[in-house]
C-alpha cells in the first residue's frame, strides 16, 4: 500500500546510455565522443530587505553555462507527415516512450536530461519548483529532503517512482505535428507523457 501511495504521489508531482565500446581480436574500438551542447541558464533571485520607511526588494540575476547531451537516437528523429497512418505513429511514439523508459532503467541521468525539452529542464532547474515538489511529497518531506537540482530530482523522483513498478504504453492522443501525447499504464492506472517536437528531435515536455 505504501508503495502504491508513494507512485501516484509521485506520479501527480511530474504530472508526468552510455555506449559500449565493442572488444572484437584483442582491439578495443573507440567510440566517438558524444555530441554536446553548451547553453546559458539565467536564475534570479530577490531578496526582500526590511527598512524603516518600508520594504525594498533587491533582484540580482547570475548567469551559469551548462553543458548538455543532445541525444542522437533514431527513434527521435521523426517527423509527423500528413499521410502519416496511425498505425506508424503508434509505432513510433511506442518506440519513442521506449527510448524514455530505457534511460531511466539505465539511471542515466545525462542522457535523460538532454532528451527533455528547454521548458522542461527550466521547471525542474527552479528552485522554488523543486522546493514545491519536495513539499508535494510525504516520501522526501518525511526524510526531510529538499531537492537541490535537475539531478536530484531524477534520481529521487523519476526513478524512485518506477522502483518495480514498470510503465507500459498504453495508447497516444495526437495532438498537432509538433505534440503528442502518449498514453501508458502500471496496475494503479493510466498516466501520460507529454511530446514535443523540438531543435529537429521529439524531446520529453512537462
Amino acid at each position: 500500500m505504501m508503495k502504491r501511495f508513494y507512485f501516484l504521489v509521485v506520479a501527480a508531482i511530474i504530472a508526468f546510455g552510455s555506449t559500449l565500446g565493442f572488444i572484437g581480436c584483442g582491439d578495443v574500438k573507440e567510440q566517438p565522443p558524444k555530441p554536446t551542447t553548451t547553453v546559458e541558464v539565467v536564475a534570479t533571485t530577490s531578496t526582500v530587505v526590511e527598512q524603516p520607511t518600508g520594504e525594498t526588494t533587491t533582484t540580482s540575476t547570475t548567469t551559469t553555462t551548462t553543458t548538455i547531451y543532445v541525444p542522437d537516437d533514431k527513434r527521435l528523429k521523426f517527423t509527423i507527415s500528413d499521410n502519416m497512418s496511425k498505425d506508424a505513429l503508434r509505432r513510433n511514439m511506442q518506440s519513442l516512450f521506449a527510448y524514455i523508459e530505457e534511460k531511466i532503467a539505465d539511471k542515466d541521468f545525462n542522457v535523460w536530461y538532454g532528451s527533455l525539452s528547454k521548458a522542461y529542464r527550466g521547471y525542474i532547474s527552479d528552485k522554488k519548483n523543486l522546493e514545491m515538489m519536495s513539499k508535494r511529497s510525504d516520501y522526501l518531506a518525511n526524510k526531510g529532503i529538499v531537492l537541490q537540482s535537475p539531478e536530484e530530482y531524477f534520481r529521487m523522483v523519476v526513478i524512485e517512482a518506477r522502483e518495480g513498478e514498470k510503465l507500459r504504453f498504453f495508447d497516444y492522443k495526437y495532438i498537432d505535428k509538433a505534440h503528442v501525447k502518449v498514453i501508458c499504464v502500471n496496475d494503479f492506472g493510466k498516466f501520460s507523457y507529454n511530446f514535443v517536437y523540438e531543435d529537429n528531435m521529439w524531446k520529453l515536455d512537462r
